[in-house]
């Protein structure tokens, strides 16, 4: 079961009482749609969408208030109130799609923003957090790569060989943040700054 068949599968079950897990949330939202069946939720949640507060779809309301708040319904129930609509995440990327409207808050995870932009490129998509969320690590990784820290690679293998052990440290995996210490000063690996640069940039769309 997911958020985007959740209700069906729950109203289409002939058992009044119902154990939803594991989403919390979910769960509520979906027993908001069902007062005629009991409910009895697990206590679990999505720490992406449980992160999501009123206080930050307000304020991204506030510098925007021509905005339509489109959320997932794992978010907490004082995040829907605030809402125009509520859908799993292809009914976010839709709904979008679909509208009239020209710009969006969402209130869901990350990953949704690339495909929304890639088919409304006219629209204004707006994450509901206007801050930077990278962690310590990853600014820190920024940092580093733009001075040089990291090996330049293109792919699954990096374009220069270690001469240890006869290819890049970060070859097997790039973007992990794994510092190539035999090619510390030639030159910025934009594989990785890319992948955190892009989490930066949707966090930072205000």
């Amino acid at each position: 079961m997911t958020s985007s068949n959740a209700l069906r599968v729950v109203k289409a079950l002939p058992n009044k009482r119902i154990f939803f897990i594991p989403d919390n949330n979910l769960g509520r939202y979906v027993a908001s749609k069902l007062p005629e069946k009991e409910f009895i939720f697990h206590d679990g949640y999505c720490h992406v969408h449980k992160s999501i507060h009123a206080e930050n779809v307000k304020e991204a309301k506030g510098l925007h208030p021509d905005a339509l708040v489109l959320t997932h319904p794992e978010c907490t129930w004082d995040v829907l109130e605030l809402s125009d609509f509520i859908g799993s995440t292809s009914e976010i990327i839709d709904y979008a799609t679909a509208s009239d409207h020209d710009k969006f808050i969402i209130c869901t995870e990350m990953g949704v923003f690339y495909e929304l932009q890639q088919k409304n490129p006219q629209k204004k998509i707006l994450q509901c957090r206007p801050s930077p969320v990278l962690s310590e690590y990853e600014k820190d990784h920024i940092g580093q790569s733009r001075a040089g820290a990291y090996e330049y690679g293109t792919g699954n293998v990096c374009g220069r060989r270690s001469k240890q052990k006869g290819e890049c440290s970060i070859g097997t995996n790039v973007g992990t943040g794994i510092i190539c210490e035999n090619v510390k000063d030639r030159g910025a690996c934009r594989a990785i700054e890319k992948l955190f640069v892009r989490r930066l940039y949707f966090y930072a769309t205000f």
